[in-house]
């Protein structure tokens, strides 16, 4: 009698846990694709947002916009590409002596991610 319950239970936990893996290979959720072992795409193709990174105007306080490349002198930009404006400040760090670095990505065709070309700037403020 009790091999019959151990048997019932192990059948039971065994269907459970194969619809659970089921459910999960075919679920689609608002936030997601769900899972799927097709095979993806991950380049950006033509008619597609460029992804993540700033593109357009910076404002601050009230929305005057402040434009990147009038606001600074040539010596103080951290980098330049041609006119375009596709940049990131991913970090700001201020060292114990109270300078402070700034961590910026430096964007290649487009404002998006991978595969795009992506160089890594560092400057550092000592004022």
């Amino acid at each position: 009698m009790k091999s019959k319950k151990i048997s019932k239970l192990f059948y039971l936990s065994f269907i459970l846990i194969f619809w659970i893996l089921i459910f999960t290979l075919t679920c689609k959720n608002p936030s997601g694709p769900g899972i799927d072992f097709n095979l993806r795409n991950w380049y950006i193709m033509s008619g597609m947002a460029a992804g993540p990174g700033f593109t357009s105007n910076i404002t601050y306080g009230n929305s005057n916009a402040i434009e990147p490349s009038s606001s600074s002198a040539n010596s103080n930009k951290l980098f330049t590409n041609d006119g375009k404006t596709n940049y990131r400040i991913p970090a700001l760090l201020t060292l114990q002596n109270g300078n402070i670095l700034a961590f910026a990505d430096k964007r290649y065709n487009g404002a998006g991610d991978l595969p795009n070309r992506i160089e890594v700037m560092v400057k550092i403020s000592t004022n």
